[in-house]
């Protein structure tokens, strides 16, 4: 374990932090996240090795769903600081500490939410919702669109050419994007005769659109996927009564686990690396009954007793973690 002022002050104030210490040692890394501590949501970046908290974004509107690059040098973010939800980008040094102003990236009457980087750390993918109202619909389609509420698709930006292209061209919902280096994006799926929100398709892209579809007949999609490993997902799913997470082969086509959550408080899961006592899961969670979310590591996904080493401590909503492996 690396010790350091701020793990010492943790242990005086926190004992269950101590405790913890001495079970396992959880991993180092930078997480950028979403809080309202300061009345609106603005960005953060918290680096675990040494306690430091960085503040990205202050601006009075809503900034969130931050993902940030491989590097560690940019941030991607929803912001509806110009009226509606676009894309935003900020610039970080070695240190977490933003440089340079914020760039806007996109500028359209849509509404942007999900996103995740692909590629090299200048390429991103997001989805977007477009309204059925717009011109573009019918061509977009390139034949005459059922008139519904919306839909979602996703979008990939190409920084050489400046460029961002709609990925999903055929008829349905896209959500939660994931890049998988040499492999392209998976994506889920809804089709428009699903009942809503029942998304039980998987999908995938590599290079300018989508390639191929199956059927996912392991319950529906209900949060954004995550990588397992390089050729493994963690799916979080629901059959409308429980929820679960399926850990998907995709060069099998198969689960290779299932894992019911026993009502555990975590949302927003990212599985991370393996330690002394079991696998650490980065998430946000509930763990008091005032409406508040905390961000968490910790151990025993599926376990009555999981092992919780928190990381924020505020009377309000600190959510959608994102993590970048600093060890």
């Amino acid at each position: 374990m690396k010790w350091t002022i701020a793990t010492a002050v943790l242990m005086l104030l926190f004992p269950a932090f101590a405790e913890a210490q001495t079970a396992a040692d959880p991993p180092e890394g930078w997480i950028v996240f979403t809080s309202n501590r300061y009345g609106n949501s603005d960005i953060f970046l918290m680096d675990t090795a040494s306690g430091s908290l960085n503040m990205l974004t202050s601006d009075q509107a809503t900034d969130h769903r931050p993902a940030i690059s491989a590097d560690g040098s940019m941030v991607i973010f929803v912001s509806e600081r110009n009226g509606q939800p676009d894309l935003y980008l900020i610039h970080l040094d070695e240190y977490g500490e933003t440089t340079g102003s914020i760039e806007q990236l996109t500028d359209d009457p849509w509404e942007e939410f999900d996103t995740d980087w692909c590629g090299d750390s200048h390429d991103y993918q997001f989805t977007v919702f477009i309204s059925p109202d717009t011109e573009s619909m019918g061509l977009f389609y390139g034949s005459d669109a059922p008139v519904i509420e919306g839909e979602w698709d996703i979008y990939r930006h190409n920084p050489y050419t400046d460029t961002i292209d709609p990925m999903s061209l055929e008829p349905g919902d896209y959500r939660y994007p994931v890049y998988i280096v040499d492999r392209g994006t998976v994506y889920a799926r809804r089709m428009w005769e699903n009942p809503e929100n029942q998304f039980d398709i998987l999908g995938y892209f590599h290079g300018a659109l989508a390639t191929g579809s199956f059927s996912f007949n392991h319950g529906s999609v209900n949060g954004p996927i995550r990588l397992s490993s390089e050729t493994v997902l963690f799916i979080p799913c629901t059959d409308g009564e429980e929820d679960y997470y399926i850990i998907y082969d995709l060069m099998d086509g198969s689960p290779l686990d299932s894992i019911n959550t026993l009502g555990q408080p975590f949302e927003y899961i990212t599985p991370l690396n393996f330690g002394e006592g079991g696998r650490w899961f980065l998430a946000q969670a509930a763990l008091s009954t005032g409406g508040s979310s905390e961000i968490v590591l910790f151990q025993g996904l599926g376990t009555p007793d999981p092992r919780i080493f928190q990381l924020t401590r505020n009377d309000c909503y600190d959510g959608e973690p994102r993590w970048l492996s600093r060890e």
